[in-house]
């Protein structure tokens, strides 16, 4: 990576004929020649993964879905309605995903189903803490099975909570994700508005950078500072999973039926408008994974 933000750099310093013709005017180049300079091309390889957005959509309830968010889960595996192991409240069913449709998600070995719940309480002891916005609970399981339970969800009785999700089913689709130029390298990001201006820039800012959404893989889309936790074990963590707010195609400013703002089908808000974002230490697998979360 140092190698590389070194060659970034060398662009104001040590440019090839043609890359001095490109970068005369300002007003003159544009993002696609931007885009060809060869330590630009290198920096774009280097910083690009592959992003599954799922893009929950709000759809009618079904007990016979495998991969969906919200609405009733799929309690087969449980022996009780879980609750909060802080406040006791009866959690907030997320999402649940199975293996065969998301090979590229974190799957422990024999391990197929993941299920994840979210405390409702916002008065909480654990809530707002560095880790989530309202206390988040991970499940996995070996397998799924669609027998009837008895399993009801207790009633809480909470002053200030958070609705239930709404029942969504994905439509996912694979991205190029590519990393955050500024936390890559705030030096190169400001050397390049000084080369080629900040409008240039800002627009290849805008176009290649973590896609705000709920995903596996790809970039965290970070709305405050980069955070990366560090195993007991020493290694730095892998970012593989994120629950965004803005689930809405991106168009800023939406509006629902009632004129209110939209942000997501599913209706979680993290915080303003953010994010959590979940890590693991693939050495010292499922017991390592842990979460943080910012917003605006």
């Amino acid at each position: 990576m140092k190698n590389l933000i070194t060659k970034i750099l060398g662009l104001f310093k040590g440019l090839d004929n043609s890359e001095k013709e490109i970068a005369k005017s300002r007003i003159e180049i544009s993002l696609e020649d931007f885009e060809r300079i060869e330590t630009i091309q290198a920096y774009l390889n280097e910083n690009s993964r592959q992003a599954t957005i799922l893009n929950p959509r709000k759809e009618t309830n079904s007990n016979t879905e495998r991969s969906y968010m919200g609405g009733s889960p799929n309690l087969s595996n449980f022996e009780k309605y879980p609750k909060c192991d802080s406040c006791e409240s009866s959690l907030n069913f997320v999402l649940q995903l199975d293996k065969e449709s998301y090979p590229e998600f974190y799957w422990p070995t024999n391990k197929t189903i993941f299920q994840l719940f979210r405390c409702p309480n916002y008065e909480c002891p654990k809530a707002s803490s560095l880790d989530f916005d309202l206390k988040m609970f991970h499940y996995y399981f070996e397998n799924l099975t669609f027998k009837e339970t008895n399993l009801t969800k207790p009633k809480n009785e909470l002053a200030d909570f958070e609705q239930e999700v709404n029942f969504c089913l994905f439509s996912k689709e694979t991205k190029t994700d590519y990393n955050d130029l500024y936390y890559y390298s705030s030096e190169t990001y400001k050397a390049l508005e000084k080369k080629y201006g900040e409008d240039l820039v800002e627009e290849f800012y805008e176009k290649h950078q973590p896609i705000q959404r709920t995903k596996i893989g790809g970039y965290p889309s970070f709305t405050q500072n980069e955070y990366y936790p560090t195993c007991e074990c020493g290694i730095t963590k892998s970012f593989f999973f994120q629950i965004s707010s803005e689930d809405n195609d991106g168009v800023e400013n939406s509006r629902d039926f009632s004129g209110e703002d939209f942000w997501s089908h599913h209706g979680i808000m993290i915080g303003d408008v953010g994010n959590i974002y979940y890590y693991i230490c693939k050495g010292c697998g499922e017991k390592s994974i842990e979460s943080y979360w910012d917003c605006c």
